[in-house]
């Protein structure tokens, strides 16, 4: 039972008015016990850093479809909710029929509704990923591996149909050349297959040696887009004329503005065709272009251009009167560098990656990037440690930064206009250079021994100091890369490359230890009398003494690369989006996340699990559940009145239940302090008088 031992108070929120009580009732969790599955949320980027596979609108609504089962729905291209499919399966193509949304995608998953909050989610039980999907007003066509072609009227029950070929197909569209409804599908080694009704497919031709990523019809055309900068144009899906973008590189995007604006999209490319004339949209010729990234889907919304990819990245494009060429703008631009490694240190989380980054955050929500010292902006920072007074980041080539807990006078002027000095920390904010390097090697473990910190790096090597400034550099026994230290009861463990184990009981002599296995060991920790080690290759060790080493079969193959604890729990990170769990040590369970990008460095607070990987990936997730229930700011006391005010902490997700009598209770919907402020409005139109009932949140998981 995941929410035990309830404690229920209520709180009269509202007055006695003619013997009618309006009440709201709050249910406690218990301190016990963890949230499973996962509810993983994004920090980093923003508003997600999902690989966007597809877009579709439909009166100003707008769709996306991602990897790990991920949907994303707006209605002002600025915001974006995450929306619940049912499946973990990657999703690559959404189209609408009518209001319906049809989504189909990895091992013949099918997710489909009429609304975005109510999707049914399917299985066609094939190991053929869909890839693409079409509509017209009577027939759904979806097209994937080996040839795969199924049809539908509505999305909810599939027939597959023979395509004539066994080529992977890419991609379908559905257009009306000549007022004539007709399929076309494009896929690997250029091949095009059409088809009038979905059902009956013509012999496959092809146009291109290169694969054809994408097939799209706006505008009375049919575009389609390749590899190696393949384009092609038709006007009725029969004879294509090759389009001379002057791309090199594959795309994966196109669309119409109108007939004469033609636009292509793909791995560093952003082709536009105004005028007659293909621009290069990153060539420096455009005033504000998109930035520079992987493009998998574009649409044109009747306003504006979306173009999304890679990480999340979305970037609008339209014309102002003052610009003659396109202006592009992203919808947010965070900071994309990979990330190494993240800590708790104090208040603080502290995250370091490629291109001298650093990023601070208090609640593992909102995340300021930090300016490294003048000469680090290069540096690749591959770990970070140290104390609450004290953090020291370290990196490539023997890089290392500090940051001190100290106080700055700052002075600022108000909104009033006055003048005033005020005292500031510059922790994690004021970092200073250590010049010059005591080694060039590179440099990756950080650990905090007895007031003094050990570093620990490549060819060996292990550094000690009492004040972060001046290093000794101590004498090991390997050659191998130390990618870990870390201090635990009886002293110091160093761990690397090829199985190395070094111990330490003080910082000054190291000798090598047996750890039973050769794969690299990338990272230890200590927790409770406990030190876990894991690796390449899976591999995960424990020990309480560094001594003795018992080898634990996590059961997967992946680069493991961190591991914290939080309410009794482990929780291990790898590569590919690894998330492994166990309360023992010995038994582990693949949870997975949101994301299929590898997770360098875990950190936690207050029961919450943060993580950091590839592409300035962040998330975060609650393993303890919040202890305090949302309350009730403002709720109706009218039928005229449907508005509901929530405040709690962020993240939390609990349902609004209402009775009339305190015993029969009917379960409301989920809802989400998904705002940074824990606030939330809530509009519920109940046929019933609110003033006559009672409600309560109830925590969910």
């Amino acid at each position: 039972m995941l929410w035990e031992e309830r404690r229920i108070f209520i709180s009269v929120v509202a007055s006695i008015r003619i013997g009618i009580l309006a009440c709201a009732v709050f249910l406690l969790p218990s301190a016990q016990g963890s949230q499973l599955p996962l509810l993983w949320r994004w920090s980093n980027p923003t508003p997600h850093g999902n690989n966007i596979a597809d877009l579709a609108v439909t009166n100003g609504f707008h769709i996306q479809v991602a990897d790990h089962g991920q949907i994303y729905t707006s209605e002002n291209v600025l915001s974006w909710i995450p929306r619940a499919s049912h499946t973990t399966n990657a999703l690559r193509a959404v189209v609408f029929q009518g209001r319906r949304i049809i989504i189909v995608g990895e091992r013949g998953a099918v997710v489909f509704g009429d609304s975005a909050d109510q999707l049914t989610t399917i299985s066609l039980q094939t190991d053929d990923w869909l890839e693409g999907v079409a509509a017209s007003a009577a027939t759904l066509v979806a097209v994937g591996d080996n040839g795969a072609v199924y049809t539908s009227v509505n999305g909810e029950s599939w027939q597959r149909r023979n395509s004539g070929t066994s080529e992977w197909l890419r991609s379908v569209a559905y257009g009306t050349p000549g007022g004539t409804g007709l399929f076309v599908a494009v896929g690997e080694n250029g091949i095009l297959v059409t088809s009038p009704d979905g059902s009956t497919w013509q012999p496959a031709v092809r146009l291109t040696k290169a694969h054809l990523n994408r097939v799209t019809w706006l505008d009375g055309q049919f575009l389609a887009a390749g590899d190696e900068g393949a384009a092609y144009s038709s006007a009725n899906g029969r004879v294509w004329t090759p389009l001379a973008t002057g791309a090199t590189k594959p795309l994966y995007a196109a669309t119409a503005l109108d007939a004469s604006s033609l636009l292509m999209a793909g791995d560093g490319e952003v082709r536009l065709k105004e005028k007659s004339v293909w621009t290069d949209q990153l060539g420096g010729a455009v005033a504000f272009p998109p930035p520079l990234a992987t493009y998998t889907a574009a649409i044109w919304d009747g306003t504006s251009v979306l173009l999304a990819g890679r990480t999340g990245v979305v970037v609008e494009g339209f014309k102002t009167n003052m610009q003659s060429s396109t202006v592009w703008l992203p919808i947010s631009e965070p900071p994309r560098e990979w990330l190494w490694d993240v800590k708790r240190l104090g208040e603080f989380y502290f995250a370091v990656g490629d291109l001298g980054s650093i990023l601070t955050s208090e609640d593992g929500r909102r995340w300021s990037q930090e300016l490294p010292p003048t000469n680090h902006f290069s540096s690749v920072y591959l770990g970070i440690g140290g104390s609450t007074n004290l953090a020291v980041a370290v990196g490539r080539g023997g890089t290392i930064a500090i940051s001190t807990n100290s106080y700055e006078l700052v002075v600022s002027t108000n909104t009033s206009g006055i003048t005033m000095t005020n005292s500031v920390s510059s922790f994690g904010l004021i970092w200073t250079a250590i010049e010059p390097k005591p080694v060039t090697n590179d440099l990756q473990g950080v650990t905090l021994f007895n007031n003094s910190f050990v570093i620990s790096g490549s060819a060996g090597t292990i550094l000690t100091s009492k004040d972060g400034r001046n290093w000794i550099h101590r004498k090991t026994p390997t050659t191998s890369l130390l990618s870990s230290v870390v201090a635990f009861d009886a002293g110091i463990v160093a761990v690397g490359k090829g199985g190395t184990v070094l111990t330490s009981p003080d910082g000054s002599l190291w000798p090598r230890r047996s750890a039973a296995t050769t794969n690299w060991i990338y990272r230890v920790r200590h927790f409770d009398g406990a030190l876990v080690a894991v690796g390449q290759n899976g591999t995960i060790l424990t020990s309480t003494d560094a001594l003795q080493w018992e080898l634990r079969n996590s059961g997967v193959s992946a680069w493991l690369t961190d591991v914290e604890k939080i309410d009794g729990r482990f929780f291990i990170i790898g590569t590919q989006g690894t998330v492994l769990t166990s309360t023992n040590l010995d038994s582990w369970e693949n949870m997975g996340s949101i994301t299929g990008k590898s997770l360098f460095g875990a950190a936690s607070s207050g029961g919450q699990l943060v993580v950091a990987g590839v592409e300035g990936v962040i998330l975060r997730t609650r393993i303890s559940p919040a202890m305090n229930s949302p309350r009730f700011v403002k709720f109706p006391f009218s039928s005229s009145d449907s508005g509901f005010l929530f405040a709690g902490e962020p993240d939390q997700r609990f349902r609004l239940d209402r009775s009339v009598d305190l015993l029969r209770w009917t379960e409301g919907p989920t809802l989400d302090l998904n705002d940074d402020t824990g606030t939330l409005i809530h509009l519920d139109f109940h046929p019933n008088d609110p003033s006559n009932q009672f409600y309560r949140t109830q925590p969910v998981p």
